[in-house]
């Protein structure tokens, strides 16, 4: 559950280059990522993980289906465990703007 949680944080922090997450480098921001897994162990896994096998010759693939052993099980858990409150309110910026 640490590589989700690393692609989820990889996912709020944008930077130009994964490994900058990794950098020891006074320029980078210090990211505290190299305490839970390291960055070869987080390039093996991103490599070798799959959780389907790959499609036939000729058939496309289905992208979201080679997550969804994932999705539905963390699914199920934020519906478990997460409540949300009753007053819940949306900030203009999460709206796409089109004009």
């Amino acid at each position: 559950m640490v590589w989700v949680g690393l692609i989820i944080y990889i996912g709020v922090f944008k930077v130009t280059q994964v490994r900058d997450l990794w950098a020891i480098d006074p320029e980078y921001p210090k990211h505290l990522i190299s305490l839970f897994m390291g960055q070869k162990r987080w390039e093996q896994l991103k490599r070798f993980f799959y959780t389907l096998l790959p499609p036939p010759d000729g058939v496309k693939r289905q992208i979201f289906k080679k997550i969804e052993p994932l999705t539905t099980p963390l699914g199920e858990a934020f519906r478990k465990y997460v409540i949300p409150g009753s007053i819940v309110s949306f900030d203009e910026m999460m709206v796409r703007f089109t004009g």
